[in-house]
């Protein structure tokens, strides 16, 4: 933060959070110090109408930068009213989750695979909290959340100011998104099928079992019979920790969807072992059959796989606002592992 900035907010003597407004005594008197460097601060309340502010002496050493205060700014305020506002989930609207207890990291202690802020709610479900102002989620840091099983709110701060954060965080629902949602809520056990949804999902896809002693051609995925196209099949994994895979017990890392190309993509694990990766994509022929490819896939290379289907996808959309028809044949480019 640079010298002389004014701000409002900056700890007191027990390290809680306060604002000017409650400060009554004014200079070093108020034993307040600033979230960034820890440097005691001045209270400039003044009189009348005067703007009150909390700043730094001339001498002040602090460099931090103005992005760096809105981040831990949100983390203090989270921690402090214990609430945040979460964005909508699929069927599950926006609303305000309310925690028990907020557990933060010491700023030192803190490292980059860390959570800025875990809070839990009445029912014991632990709900990371991370504050975008830079940087989003890494791909190591996604990849550790999700196999944690915690759900996840990534929240974008970096138009906010210190005048907008309070309303932003706890009244607003924009500018966030879910990284990992691994909690079955009532209200997504209800799922019901698309309207004009052509495509009715089988009990079974099925690649090809005719030559058992290929172990590689024998997948065999499970879908629920509540699931009656591949967008409800596609809310339902994104709903749940766990899907049935071979007959096994398979854990669900990440999953995406092309609702354009009826394509779905999921990235998995036996649970059993957890020591072998899987990628599968169903998909549809142009009969409009169901069917799934798999194929054992590294975590070191699910970001690009992904990337190159995402690519695909991009390019079959184009190709569908061309021919105005669904479905098409998919059509695989070079960079995909089939």
């Amino acid at each position: 933060m640079e010298k002389g900035f004014k701000y409002r907010y900056a700890l007191n003597s027990n390290d809680e959070l306060v604002c000017i407004s409650n400060i009554k005594v004014s200079g070093l008197a108020c034993n307040c110090h600033c979230l960034i460097c820890n440097e005691p601060l001045e209270a400039r309340i003044g009189k009348g109408i005067r703007t009150k502010y909390f700043a730094h002496s001339k001498h002040s050493n602090c460099h931090g930068a103005d992005m760096t205060f809105i981040h831990i700014l949100s983390i203090y305020l989270i921690e402090k009213y214990k609430s945040v506002m979460a964005s909508n989930y699929y069927t599950i609207p926006p609303r305000k989750l309310e925690f028990v207890k907020v557990e933060v990291e010491k700023r030192k202690d803190r490292n980059d695979m860390q959570p800025d802020v875990v809070g839990i709610t009445a029912d014991g479900k632990r709900w990371a909290i991370e504050i975008r102002n830079t940087h989003e989620v890494g791909p190591e840091k996604r990849r550790k959340i999700i196999e944690s099983g915690i759900a996840c709110l990534e929240i974008d701060v970096r138009k906010q100011v210190e005048d907008t954060i309070e309303t932003f965080l706890f009244n607003q629902s924009d500018d966030r998104q879910w990284i990992n949602y691994p909690y079955d809520e009532d209200s997504l056990s209800e799922t019901r099928a698309i309207h004009g949804c052509e495509t009715p999902v089988p009990d079974y896809i099925n690649n090809s079992r005719k030559n058992k002693a290929k172990r590689n051609d024998n997948f065999c995925l499970k879908i629920p019979d509540s699931c009656h196209c591949l967008a409800d099949f596609y809310t339902y994994l994104n709903s749940n920790n766990y899907f049935y895979f071979d007959g096994r017990r398979h854990k669900i890392i990440k999953v995406d969807y092309s609702k354009e190309c009826n394509q779905l993509f999921i990235y998995h694990t036996d649970s059993s072992t957890l020591s072998c990766h899987y990628a599968s994509l169903v998909y549809l022929d142009p009969e409009g059959n169901v069917l799934e490819k798999t194929w054992k896939c590294g975590i070191d290379k699910i970001e690009k796989t992904l990337d190159a289907i995402r690519k695909d996808w991009e390019l079959k959309a184009e190709e569908l606002e061309e021919r105005e028809s669904l479905p098409f044949p998919p059509r695989y480019d070079n960079n995909l592992p089939f």
